[in-house]
This record gives structure tokens, C-alpha cells and sequence, in this order.
């Protein structure tokens, strides 16, 4: 595995500072712990690179494979994620706003404990992800959250399709007073469309 350090991507900056390393294969690569603002990372081969306790600002990772990348504790604004591969990823306790994950796959990603005060995960794979503890204010339009873990997870502010209120709700979730009228009127819903509809009675009759 290639392990390298911020001077590795010295080659990719661009004059003004800001780096464009779109499409570089950079598997492993470990950049911990510092700021970094503004970078071009889209389609990059990032599998298992290390981000841990960084900052990062004005970052671009659309369509980057970041299979089992490692982001834990890290503060991130104004990142895009969008059709990212975070298969296996871990994010515990990083902060992220103003942060796209839309049409991301997060299949088995680590979330738990989490913080955002404003992301998009529109149709985002978050199947088998672990959210527990997360706090998250979000867009989940479309999102799966099949297998999901969400135990003491916060979701008020979130947007949530109903189908994705009812599985958070039942896996420990929590919500907003009006997410909880929301989810309360769903329920009822379920209640009274698994109530067999009457039946007509016969009659009988006579000549």
C-alpha cells in the first residue's frame, strides 16, 4: 500500500495554491491532521486514504473511489461527495456542513456520532451504515437505509422520505415535534390499512 504525506501532493498544486489531483491514483495515501482548502479530487483512486482529524474546506471528491477511507474526527465544509464510493468508510465523529453526499454509496460506513448542520445524502446508499449517536441535519431524499444502525441517532431538521421516517423510528432514532406528528399520523395509517375492509353479508331470500 502506498503511504504518503502532504508533500505528496505537491505535484498536483496548481498556481494560487489550491490542488487539482482529479483522476490520480492515490490508494493509501495519509494526510492527517492539518488544513487543507480547496482540492480537486473527482474520480481519484483515494481507496483507504486517510483523512483523520483533518480540515477540510472546499474540497471536490465527485465520483472518487474511497472505498474504506478513514475521515474519523475530521471537520469538513463545503465538500462534495457527490457519487462518491464511501463503501466501509470511516466518518465517526467528524463534523460536515454545507456537504454533498448525493447518489454516494455509504454501504457499511461508520457515521457513528457524527455532526452536520446541513448536508444533502439525496438517493445515498446508506445501507448497513452505522449512525449511532449521529446528530444530522440533512437532505435524504430518495436515501436507503436498509440495514442501517440508528440507534440514539438525531435526525431533527432532516428532510426524510416517510418510508425512511418509519425504518429510523423503529430502529431507535430520534426526531423533531413535527417529524413526531408526521411519523404518529404514519403509523396510524399502517394501523388502519392493515384492518381487513368489511365484508359484504349475504342475504337470503325466498320465492
Amino acid at each position: 500500500m502506498r503511504v504518503a504525506t502532504a508533500k505528496g501532493l505537491e505535484r498536483w498544486r496548481k498556481t494560487g495554491g489550491e490542488l487539482d489531483a482529479q483522476g490520480a491514483t492515490l490508494p493509501g495515501i495519509k494526510l492527517e491532521r492539518f488544513q487543507l482548502f480547496g482540492a480537486n479530487f473527482n474520480e481519484a483512486d483515494l481507496e483507504e486514504a486517510s483523512f483523520a482529524g483533518m480540515e477540510l474546506i472546499r474540497i471536490s471528491f465527485v465520483g472518487a473511489n474511497l472505498r474504506r477511507a478513514k475521515f474519523p474526527k475530521a471537520a469538513m465544509a463545503d465538500v462534495d461527495f457527490a457519487g462518491a464510493k464511501l463503501k466501509g468508510a470511516k466518518l465517526e465523529e467528524a463534523m460536515f456542513n454545507l456537504t454533498d453526499f448525493s447518489d454516494a454509496d455509504l454501504e457499511k460506513a461508520n457515521l457513528r456520532r457524527s455532526r452536520s448542520a446541513g448536508a444533502h445524502f439525496n438517493r445515498a446508499n446508506l445501507a448497513g451504515a452505522d449512525l449511532t449517536g449521529a446528530k444530522i441535519r440533512a437532505i435524504f431524499s430518495g436515501a436507503n437505509f436498509s440495514g442501517a444502525k440508528a440507534a440514539k441517532a438525531d435526525f431533527s431538521g432532516s428532510v426524510l422520505d416517510d418510508e425512511a421516517l418509519l425504518y429510523l423510528a423503529s430502529h431507535g432514532a430520534k426526531f423533531d415535534d413535527e417529524q413526531q406528528a408526521r411519523l404518529a399520523a404514519l403509523e396510524q395509517d399502517e394501523i388502519l390499512a392493515a384492518i381487513p375492509a368489511p365484508t359484504a353479508s349475504k342475504t337470503s331470500g325466498g320465492l
